[in-house]
């Protein structure tokens, strides 16, 4: 499951790609296509600078991910009580 869902981070609005995905199915590749289908979805129908994601410190598979995606590290913060990365990319 994926959306592009609205967050705000140091009081500041931003467009998130999310997605989830089953543990059994982990592996396969469904995180990168879902965050990429979400991230041309955001690219050509939301009015907004940038995209972001969220991910914890120790999700080093949600990083990788991010970077598939054409993201990378912007800043670092803390989010529902985690330290997290924000990976960011900027809209074309």
């Amino acid at each position: 499951m994926g959306g592009v869902v609205t967050r705000v981070l140091d009081g500041n609005a931003e467009f998130e790609i999310a997605y989830s995905v089953i543990p059994r199915h982990w592996g396969h590749g469904y995180a990168t296509e879902i965050a990429k289908t979400m991230k041309d979805f955001g690219m050509n129908h939301i009015d907004a600078p940038r995209f972001i994601s969220i991910i914890d410190w120790d999700n080093t598979h949600s990083a990788k991910v991010a970077v598939k995606n054409g993201m990378d590290v912007r800043f670092q913060t803390e989010y529902l009580g985690m330290k997290v990365d924000i990976f960011g990319i900027e809209k074309s």
